[in-house]
């Protein structure tokens, strides 16, 4: 009987997190929303705009100027040097989705790379973050003399030769935040994963 009701809640869950993550990807295409690093007033407007809770979201970037060549390692290996000599910490890139799902593309098809794909807590739980907003505001803008693990984007795009546009989507899951059902948000974003290879992360 422990094992059937053990294989019960098991569905239940994966039923949940399949239409959970249906729900993820439709919002994604709702909040889904280009900005110019440059353009400080509406990055800042746009940033107070993003929610404070729980939930996932998606860091797209430009890389059409790394792809100046025909064959596909010599843009990779650009930018991952590139990437390396970024002070501070940053999260790594992932070489082997670069060169296995990224390599062969066109340049037309990597002016919208998905680069990192995260997850977050709310500030009732983790109140250093503010949630989507918080975190996001950390991969923009964040001050490169910070512990935290970002890409910091507003200090790459002279340095790194990336496009200063950037295009976020974003989704909550609000009630996901406590302890006890924020594996389920865990869960979602392995999900999003198995669907694509993110750069970081991947």
């Amino acid at each position: 009987m422990i094992t059937t009701l053990r294989e019960s809640i098991k569905r239940d869950i994966e039923r949940l997190v399949e239409s959970e993550v249906q729900h993820v990807r439709e919002r994604f295409e709702e909040t889904h929303q280009t900005i110019e690093l440059t353009d400080e007033l509406f990055l800042e407007d746009f940033i107070h705009s993003l929610p404070t809770s729980t939930g996932v979201y998606l860091v797209s970037l430009d890389l059409t100027s790394y792809a100046r060549t025909v064959a596909p390692a010599p843009w990779i290996n650009e930018l991952l040097f590139d990437w390396n000599q970024t002070p501070g910490r940053v999260p790594k890139l992932s070489q082997r989705v670069l060169r296995e799902e990224y390599g062969p593309l066109h340049e037309t098809e990597l002016a919208n790379m998905p680069f990192y794909l995260g997850k977050v807590r709310n500030r009732e739980i983790a109140p250093k973050n503010d949630g989507i907003q918080g975190r996001i505001r950390e991969h923009l803008i964040r001050p490169k003399n910070t512990n935290t693990y970002s890409m910091r984007l507003s200090d790459q795009p002279t340095r790194l030769k990336l496009s200063t546009r950037v295009h976020i989507k974003y989704c909550e899951l609000e009630g996901y935040g406590t302890d006890d059902l924020y594996f389920l948000v865990e869960k979602m974003e392995q999900e999003l994963r198995n669907e694509k290879a993110y750069i970081i992360g991947g």
